[in-house]
Parts: C-alpha cells; sequence; structure tokens
C-alpha cells in the first residue's frame, strides 16, 4: 500500500514597490509597500522548488493614468520575475522567420494606426494598453541588470508572447495541403501544430480575472 501525505506549505512572498521617475517608462523599484506608488507587486520566488508554482500578485495605484498603471505594472513584473523570464526563454524553441519578423512589424505599425484612428474605442484604448505593459514587461527585465548573456530584446518578448501563433502566421505563406495528407499526417498534424484553449473570465464582483490553459 501507497500512502501519500501532502504537508501545506506556506508562499514566502516579498513585497516591492515601483515608484515613478518621471517618465512613462522610468521607475526605481525598491523592497516593501511605498505608498504613492505606481505598481505593487507581491511575490514568492521560491514557490517553484517548494510547490511546483511562483506566485505573483500584482496592484496598480488606480489614482494614476491607465496608461501609467500598465507601464509601472509591465515594468515592477519584469523586474522581480526577470530569472523566471529568463528560464522560460531558455527552454524555448520557437525561432523567428524573416516572414514572421516581418509580420511582427507590419502588425505592429496597424495596431498604432488602429489606436490613433479610434481614440474614442475602449477596445482599441485596451490594445494600447497591453501593448504598453509589453514595453514595459521588457523595460522591468532589463532593469533588473541580467548578466550579458541573459540580455533580451524586445523582439525575444515578441517571440515568447506569440509563440505557437508564429507557426500559424509562417502557414499562411505556404498553407498546409491537407487534400493529399492521409490520415496518419492528419494526426501529426494535429498533435504538432494545433493549438491549446484558453478561457478567461472576469469574475461577478469584478474583483479578479480567472485565466485557464489546457
Amino acid at each position: 500500500m501507497l500512502l501519500l501525505v501532502f504537508v501545506p506549505v506556506r508562499a514566502v512572498e516579498t513585497e516591492y514597490s515601483a515608484v515613478p521617475l518621471g517618465e512613462l517608462m522610468r521607475y526605481k523599484v525598491v523592497r516593501g509597500h511605498v505608498a504613492g506608488a505606481a505598481c505593487w507587486a507581491r511575490f514568492d520566488d521560491e514557490g517553484m522548488d517548494k510547490t511546483g508554482f511562483d506566485t505573483l500578485s500584482i496592484e496598480s495605484n488606480g489614482a494614476l493614468p491607465d496608461e501609467q498603471q500598465a507601464a509601472a505594472c509591465g515594468f515592477l513584473e519584469g523586474f522581480v520575475t526577470q530569472r523566471r523570464i529568463w528560464q522560460a526563454y531558455s527552454a524555448h524553441n520557437s525561432t523567428l522567420s524573416s516572414y514572421a519578423r516581418s509580420w511582427l512589424g507590419m502588425n505592429a505599425q496597424w495596431m498604432a494606426q488602429m489606436v490613433a484612428n479610434n481614440p474614442g474605442s475602449l477596445f482599441w484604448q485596451h490594445v494600447h494598453l497591453v501593448d504598453v505593459q509589453m514595453e514595459g514587461l521588457w523595460r522591468g527585465y532589463m532593469a533588473a541588470e541580467p548578466p550579458e548573456a541573459e540580455q533580451l530584446s524586445f523582439e525575444a518578448f515578441q517571440v515568447m508572447s506569440f509563440d505557437d501563433d508564429l507557426d500559424t502566421i509562417d502557414q499562411t505563406r505556404c498553407p498546409p495541403a491537407f487534400g493529399r495528407m492521409d490520415g496518419g499526417q492528419l494526426l501529426q498534424h494535429m498533435v504538432v501544430r494545433e493549438h491549446c484553449s484558453a478561457l478567461v473570465r472576469l469574475l461577478p464582483d469584478r474583483s479578479d480575472v480567472v485565466v485557464a490553459h489546457n
């Protein structure tokens, strides 16, 4: 008989604050809760070794403009999770073809144009804020002063973010010939090329967003 005993392990979180330095993408990260900071984070960076999961909680300063909240929280997340981001990148196998690189550039220009052309659209404002947070994430990562071998370009962050979508983008240049595939080839294509599913749910009391991935 095999007896399994589960012992709960309490997360040991460290609190951090992102203090604005006068520009949208410049912040000083300090330990502890600083009143008036642009963003606060609680991070347990030893959770992976204890439970298999790190825990990160981010809270922005709602008194500041949305754009600054997005930039600051992206910056703070990139700063405190630099080691984990590098580990994820190191395990990453995606390569960026010249076609996909060109697409990323055109897509970024198109999104910026749509944001500029639709100043009253909540949808495009949210797209802009996600883009700002992404840049903040990269700048925070670099502000953590990783070793030279661990320094990453903004394009590297884009590749990690798009991940398997880059395969789909490349397929638009040379679509799979499904009509000439047998059953085994179709199954192999599904295993290698098809995507996962994700669920995003805003709780009824709007207190949190729950994200699940299969």
